[in-house]
């Protein structure tokens, strides 16, 4: 009864004639109670076709726009209740028996889009006999527009009755109830059809019914999407427990369990940078001792160090990666003290610098190896092109020059080694972009879960609030009685 009056203040509202254009609101919300069942397409156009009758002409072609956005939205329910008889005799003699133009050409409009529609469907003939009718009687029809005639409207199917669950095939009995999915129109015990959520592609923004694999298409890609980690996460999750996030346990209140979580996100952003470093300065290492032109061999703990790998990975080897500290330390060490050997003697001689600020910086990470081959292009090409115009402006022979040929050579091999620091850089580039989305999908989660916390905050504060108020009657209700009753004792 209450959707009935909501229904009928809307179509009040959409027609009233004090509007000067449509009231869209109003029209879509007449549309979505309709698709969602909340009234009936045989009412609703009941309702509509008084306002199509009304005397004010202003009123009519209101009512004419808010049944165009009802077929065109509704879907079938409400073109089975125009495409009757007595609906389109209705809309013949509205054309016939109106003296206001934009009224009949709106009528007529209407009767030519939802003919050609309906050209090829033998349910709804009615429409194409009335058009032929009326052009037979000595009506203009006006040019058609095709994008009129285009209804694309997403219905919930209807219910197919049965005696056994569609999923579980459980017999229905007098204690086993049967329930319809208002997603797929299946029939469902109670078990299969526990679930609800909205269905706004068929108007349904109220949680409904559905059976559990409705449930799972409509809302599993979201739960994936805001629950989901990346690949590079998936694969770490299954290393121990110590490495995950912490579970909620019931003791801990919101705030701490908030502190725990993004205690857990910094250590796995922190890890994965350490890693990347720890790539970084490998390859670094590589290509210096490579660039050094002393024989010296470093004297490094090879020994001690394959007998740690073994130890490690006769065990685990994940645990011996992720939870042996003192084998990284030891790894880190070594690496420091091999470079602090091997280059500090060329790089004295050949810079000037003091040996100890270039181990420090190199054991810090800050060395890049990049500077020194840019500086060094850019040397070869400077002294390159100078070369040239000295003998440009001198009226020299290019080709008997043997130092603008070495200069030439030297850069055309330094070429290659460019083209790695350009890939180098650029999956440098793509790996901090990477971390920079999933800092963003990090606090996009923290928001969504934040309002989820206060959305449920609400929910809590209310239900004790409609608990005192519950609590408040009932004490007020005794009262009364335990008046009622001594006041007829005295």
């Amino acid at each position: 009864m209450f959707k009935t009056m909501s229904f009928e203040r809307l179509l009040e509202k959409a027609t009233s004639h004090l509007l000067l254009e449509p009231d869209w609101n109003a029209i879509l919300q007449i549309c979505d109670m309709i698709r969602a069942g909340d009234t009936q397409p045989k009412y609703a156009i009941a309702c509509i076709k008084k306002k199509m009758f009304n005397q004010n002409p202003h009123v009519a072609l209101l009512a004419l726009q808010v049944l165009e956005s009802c077929v065109k939205n509704c879907g079938v329910g409400v073109h089975e209740e125009i495409a009757t008889k007595t609906f389109m005799e209705d809309m013949r003699d509205l054309a016939k028996n109106s003296k206001d133009d934009p009224v009949k050409n709106k009528v007529l409009e209407l009767i030519q889009a939802w003919a050609y529609a309906f050209r090829n469907s033998s349910r709804y003939r009615a429409v194409q006999d009335t058009l032929n009718i009326m052009k037979a009687e000595g009506f203009t029809f006006g040019p058609l527009k095709e994008s009129d005639a285009m209804f694309a409207a997403d219905t919930a199917p209807e219910w197919v009755d049965g005696e056994s669950c569609h999923r579980c095939r459980a017999q229905f009995s007098l204690t086993q109830r049967k329930h319809h999915c208002r997603a797929c129109g299946q029939v469902f015990c109670g078990k299969c059809s526990s679930k609800s959520c909205a269905l706004p592609k068929f108007g349904i923004e109220k949680e409904v019914r559905v059976c559990d694999s409705c449930w799972d298409k409509h809302n599993g890609d979201a739960i994936s999407t805001s629950s989901g980690e990346s690949p590079d996460h998936s694969a770490r999750s299954t290393q121990p427990s110590k490495q995950q996030s912490p579970a909620k346990q019931p003791g801990k209140s919101e705030e701490e369990i908030k502190e725990e979580e993004d205690f857990q996100l910094a250590l796995a952003l922190s890890k994965s940078e350490a890693e990347e470093k720890e790539k970084l300065k490998l390859r670094q290492t590589a290509t210096l001792l490579n660039r050094t032109p002393t024989k010296t061999e470093p004297v490094s703990p090879k020994s001690s160090k394959s007998e740690l790998v073994q130890d490690q990975e006769s065990e685990n080897p994940e645990l011996a990666r992720y939870l042996n500290r003192s084998y990284w330390e030891n790894v880190s060490k070594s690496k420091g003290n091999e470079i602090a050997d091997g280059y500090s003697a060329t790089v004295e001689v050949k810079n000037g610098i003091e040996p100890t600020k270039i181990v420090e910086k190199f054991q810090n990470g800050e060395m890049d190896s990049v500077d020194d081959f840019a500086l060094n292009l850019r040397n070869q090409i400077e002294m390159f092109v100078n070369r040239m115009k000295s003998n440009s402006s001198r009226g020299r022979y290019i080709a008997n020059d043997t130092s603008v040929q070495t200069l030439f050579l030297n850069i055309t091999a330094m070429h290659s080694e460019l083209l790695k620091h350009t890939q180098d850089l650029d999956q440098r580039r793509g790996y901090y972009e990477t971390l920079q989305d999933k800092l963003t999908q990090a606090r996009d989660a923290r928001a969504a879960l934040d309002a989820l916390r206060e959305e449920h905050r609400e929910k809590l504060r209310r239900a004790a609030e409609e608990a005192d108020r519950q609590r408040q009657m009932q004490m007020a209700f005794k009262l009364d009685i335990m008046r009622k009753k001594k006041t007829g004792v005295s």
